[in-house]
């Protein structure tokens, strides 16, 4: 049942604003005295398995991503955004909690069908905080935190859920909705209303749900969580999408793009929605990748990036980010330092003014805010490091520079300014950088937990195998 939360948003706040002594200090002065709304609208939309260059804002020119595209010249593009992790569930675990999800031993995806494995239900989530907050909270589209009852969004803070529980399914309408509308006793969702249309293409529906919640909501303020499962595989498209893409010979790499087509025009659909309700200034939008593309198996395109989902290698957690707030977040801007998927979360928390009711957890999220309107010039995170399951890959960045393990292959140093593809290791020429780095990285993956869970995943010689080695090599990656 969808609930409504009686919270209107006629307060505003000011924020505190200093003199314009001279010129340098001016934009700051500017965001300083804009006016925001006090609980402003949030919106974080996650694809899943987006390229890195399968959007037009990072080159592709294959086909075209006008919202999207849109979207970042209306706001800020993080050409540093990275995900949590390289897979998709440990990713979502992350950015609903604030942490980096091997604080509570989240490092692979839930097995299938498994009512164990899934978000720990000690962990605090965004929607739980949002929703005491005064926030109307609804997850749409693929969840991947669990199946189980006490894993479900509506027993996580969320008051609406439209979606599946799982990781993947068909992109067609099934005879039996259950797995589109179901509460965490199984039961059908009751609902106020339906859509004037419905798609049988799950992207499409996701859509539509998407822009119904908008226009019965738009009067309280809300939290919107719309996860696409698009381009996820499997690779389906119907024929209305696959005729925007008809020049592409390659029939998956059409597919794909058919999808990423679908998915670009219901976030410009979703934007309409919130301009037709005049809520567009009032309204915070977060758009990211769970984790890099798939070139092997979906097609996708990481370019310039080495490596794919499954490795901590550019190209499978370096994603397209971006952050729009028209009035408060600078457009055509683009921010260079790095910042996380899981910053939504600090972010959120804080435009809501709202505060964690655990005391005793350690938060890794940062409200990017102040970072990116100027008003604090150094980067958000000092360090940012990421875990696969059992260890078997460890990185590391600080500043420009990454440091990256694989489990019997010798570990590597990259400066990203200059080697943003990983081609060249400087493992022996910074030694001491190198060295520095790597007992960082050993050190926190130490004080991390156990695998709390198995899951499942690439296999990891495919992991390993994706980034062009067959077997460990004697000698640095490509020195």
């Amino acid at each position: 049942m969808i609930i409504s939360v009686n919270n209107t948003k006629s307060g505003f706040y000011f924020l505190l604003f200093g003199l314009l002594v001279n010129s340098a200090f001016g934009i700051r002065a500017l965001f300083a005295e804009t006016i925001l709304p006090a609980k402003p609208n949030i919106l974080v939309i996650v694809a899943d398995d987006l390229g890195y260059n399968d959007v037009g804002f990072n080159g592709l020119t294959q086909y075209k991503t006008p919202h999207l595209d849109k979207l970042a010249s209306d706001g800020t593009i993080c050409r540093s955004g990275y995900a949590s992790h390289a897979f998709c569930g440990p990713t979502r675990a992350g950015l609903m909690t604030g942490r980096y999800q091997g604080r509570f031993g989240f490092e692979g995806n839930p097995k299938r069908g498994s009512t164990t494995e899934g978000l720990p239900p000690e962990e605090e989530t965004i929607a739980d905080i949002l929703s005491t907050a005064g926030y109307h909270t609804t997850a749409l589209g693929k969840w991947h935190l669990g199946e189980g009852k006490m894993h479900h969004p509506l027993e996580r803070g969320f008051q609406s859920f439209f979606g599946f529980l799982e990781g993947s399914r068909s992109y067609y309408k099934t005879n039996d909705l259950k797995w589109l509308e179901q509460n965490a006793e199984g039961e059908r969702t009751e609902r106020k209303a339906s859509p004037k249309s419905r798609s049988d293409y799950i992207t499409d529906y996701l859509t539509d749900e998407a822009i119904e919640f908008i226009e019965a909501n738009h009067e309280e303020p809300f939290f919107m969580y719309l996860a696409y499962n698009a381009p996820h595989g499997p690779l389906q498209a119907t024929g209305k999408w696959m005729a925007k893409v008809s020049k592409i010979e390659n029939k998956r790499r059409q597919t794909y793009a058919a999808m990423v087509v679908a998915m670009d025009d219901g976030i410009g659909k979703v934007r309409q929605a919130l301009k037709d309700q005049g809520i567009e200034r009032e309204t915070l939008i977060f758009f990211f990748s769970d984790n890099g593309g798939i070139p092997p198996a979906n097609e996708a395109d990481n370019t310039p990036l080495s490596g794919m989902k499954g490795t901590l290698m550019e190209g499978g957690i370096r994603v397209p980010y971006v952050v729009t707030w028209p009035g408060v977040i600078p457009a055509g801007q683009e921010y260079p330092h790095p910042v996380m998927s899981f910053d939504a979360f600090a972010t959120s928390v804080a435009v809501a003014d709202a505060k964690p009711t655990r005391k005793d957890i350690q938060l890794d999220s940062v409200d990017l805010i102040p970072y990116l309107t100027g008003k604090i010039d150094q980067p958000p995170h000092e360090m940012l490091y990421w875990r696969t399951g059992l260890g078997f890959q460890l990185a590391i960045r600080q500043g420009k520079f990454k440091y990256f393990h694989v489990h019997g292959v010798s570990d590597r140093l990259f400066n990203l300014n200059r080697d943003v593809s990983e081609s060249k290791s400087l493992s022996t020429r910074q030694e001491d950088r190198f060295n520095q780095l790597k007992q960082k990285a050993e050190t926190w993956s130490k004080e991390l937990p156990p695998q709390h869970f198995t899951g499942h995943g690439l296999k990891l010689e495919e992991q390993w195998r994706s980034v062009g080695l067959e077997e460990a090599p004697d000698t640095e990656l490509n020195p």
